[in-house]
């Protein structure tokens, strides 16, 4: 049986890859980790909606015009068996789509637009 050790690589990533897991595991993955205390408050409570409201600088609009297509990107490789996972399923991409959607939406001063998709 061999053992990898950190002194021994693997094989390549594909650049794109390599990028994908960079942007989003320095760039993106801090926020993922903020607690959100309206959002857990309206799950304590049971509330199958919430309305949130996010204060953000105009500029994040490229990041999230980003961070939607690397996600797109990462599916992308998950069905191409190139990751060990399985690409978000059909009503996940249209909620991330909506959600980042949203934001470049309501950055633009457009009203927002509430999600018509599925709860669970």
């Amino acid at each position: 049986m061999a053992i990898r050790t950190n002194t021994q690589r693997g094989p390549a990533l594909p650049p794109r890859l390599r990028e994908l897991v960079d942007i989003l595991g320095r760039r993106f993955g801090a926020s993922t980790s903020r607690a959100d205390m309206e959002r857990d408050a309206a799950i304590e409570r049971g509330d199958a909606t919430v309305d949130l409201t996010y204060h953000v600088p105009v500029s994040l609009a490229a990041d999230l015009q980003m961070l939607t297509q690397l996600m797109d990107d990462a599916d992308d490789f998950c069905r191409m068996e190139k990751l060990l996972t399985l690409p978000r399923d059909p009503s996940m991409v249209a909620f991330s789509h909506w959600y980042n959607g949203e934001f470049l939406r309501q950055i633009d001063g457009l009203p927002p637009i509430p999600w018509n998709g599925p709860l669970e």
